[in-house]
């Protein structure tokens, strides 16, 4: 093989594997969004006065677990935020002018 081969060859590798770091991109945000609007459409109120100690237990654990859901959602923001960068800078890197 020649060198002009294995250089389209390497073009075409690059440039299936941004359209699949997009799309996995897009996948993290579309993922994240959803879990955003899913889980947090309707969150349990705080505990009353009225509630027993078990109703005040179980209502504390089941918001925890949203607190759970909203660590896991900001972190998965934030690899998206970082794989955006990293794709668009790469893209920018290549391809521009």
């Amino acid at each position: 093989m020649d060198s002009a081969k294995i250089s389209d060859w390497m073009q075409v590798v690059g440039i299936f594997a941004l359209v699949a770091s997009l799309v996995f991109v897009g996948i993290l945000w579309a993922m994240s969004t959803y879990t955003f609007i899913v889980t947090f459409r309707s969150v349990p109120e705080k505990a009353d006065s009225n509630l027993g100690i078990f109703g005040k237990v179980k209502r504390r654990l089941h918001r925890s677990w949203y607190w759970v859901i909203s660590i896991v959602f900001l972190g998965t923001t934030a690899a998206a935020i970082y794989f955006t960068y990293s794709v668009i800078s790469i893209w920018a890197r290549d391809y521009s002018v």
